[in-house]
């Protein structure tokens, strides 16, 4: 039985291919992990106080690991900018729908 082996994009370590997935079963329960707690933060943060930092004051990540996973975790970006308020990138006033 041939089985793909590749080295773990976050640690380091030599790990089995599974599902495309190219973190060992560590990481990808730490990444799992951390997501779970920005989800939880974007839920008991109010939109006048949703910015990276306090997202990750509140979820207890590091600004750069929770701008990280904004990046990768498209369906995560897009929760947090329906939820941030839209300002004009002119006058800095909130944006009116429509």
């Amino acid at each position: 039985m041939k089985r793909d082996l590749i080295n773990c994009k976050a640690c380091g370590a030599v790990t089995v291919v599974r599902n495309h997935q190219e973190l060992c079963n560590s990481c990808a329960q730490r990444r799992f992990e951390q997501l779970e707690a920005i989800y939880e933060a974007l839920d008991h943060l109010d939109e006048e106080s949703l910015t990276l930092a306090r997202l990750a004051e509140a979820s207890g990540l590091a600004p750069d690991t929770v701008k990280q996973h904004l990046r990768n975790a498209t369906v995560l970006r897009r929760d947090m900018e329906r939820r941030s308020r839209l300002l004009c990138s002119r006058c800095h006033k909130e944006k009116v729908e429509g």
